[in-house]
């Protein structure tokens, strides 16, 4: 038996028996731990405000092998704000998930840790960003910090690269739109697009379906490329006007979603609103 202390963020949580939960939460150093939290559900329990859903917390743990017991919980920010507003509140609904889908058990997950307080603490306390601006940023941010960066600087097929971040570059331009190719992570040049039906999936000879790239504008692209590289800090502190939005949210929601090979109940909420 082992007593550790730890900073979390609660993802889940699982009524269980009569006034007991099971803790989903996210730690810096440790990574993704399933806690039970005994007695949390009753009025007077003294831990009770510092394991809801989203707290940021304290935890004191009793490790015995594999499982952990919440001993004490002090709260630090239990971003009650993102809670008066349904969007606000599905919207770290679904980060939590996907946050929880991509984290690993036992690893060090301070980045993604310090970049779910930065968007629960974005989506409680400022209005100054519009939501699609923080879910498509959160969307590839957390891609790229659990080691899935784009390659958005060159063809990922030819390796031909952009001849300039000031303008669009007419070698990538398929019409008018740059195209990112899922399967490959990264932009593909004109030339490399054109041929990109004919590439192979896991049965051979099978074409890579059309939706497979995802059109963006250099507005768009301009974006994506300042999220992959921008610090945890400032992941959001970028201009995009909302009419030229729906390239970038395309990418960020489908590259997030092809790599994790599953769609997610709590998105299909946050869209349904």
């Amino acid at each position: 038996m082992t007593e550790i202390t730890t900073d979390a963020v609660v993802l889940r949580q699982t009524d269980y028996k009569e006034s007991d939960r099971i803790l989903t939460v996210l730690t810096p150093e440790r990574g993704i731990l399933t806690v039970g939290a005994k007695g949390v559900r009753n009025i007077k329990s003294k831990n009770s405000a510092a394991v809801q859903l989203f707290s940021y917390s304290e935890l004191e743990l009793v490790q015995t092998g594999s499982r952990y017991t919440l001993h004490t919980a002090t709260l630090k920010n239990g971003f009650f704000g993102l809670r008066s507003d349904l969007n606000r509140y599905s919207l770290a609904c679904y980060a939590a998930d996907a946050a929880a889908h991509f984290c690993t058990e036992a690893g060090d997950e301070s980045e993604t840790f310090r970049l779910l307080l930065n968007l629960f603490y974005s989506l409680a306390e400022s209005k100054e960003k519009p939501l699609w601006q923080l879910k498509a940023a959160f969307e590839l941010k957390l891609c790229t910090v659990c080691g899935f960066m784009p390659e958005l600087g060159a063809c990922t097929v030819c390796g031909k690269t952009t001849t300039s971040v000031g303008m669009p570059d007419e070698a990538f331009l398929t019409g008018k739109k740059y195209r990112f190719s899922l399967l490959e992570s990264g932009l593909v040049c004109k030339d490399c697009y054109a041929a990109s039906r004919t590439f192979p999936l896991a049965v051979p000879g099978m074409p890579i379906p059309k939706d497979y790239t995802r059109p963006l504008s250099f507005a768009a692209l301009t974006a994506a490329r300042y999220v992959a590289i921008a610090p945890v800090s400032r992941f959001i502190s970028f201009r995009l006007a909302e009419e030229q939005a729906s390239d970038f949210c395309d990418l960020a929601e489908n590259y997030l979603l092809f790599l994790a090979e599953r769609g997610f109940d709590t998105l299909k909420y946050y869209k349904s609103l």
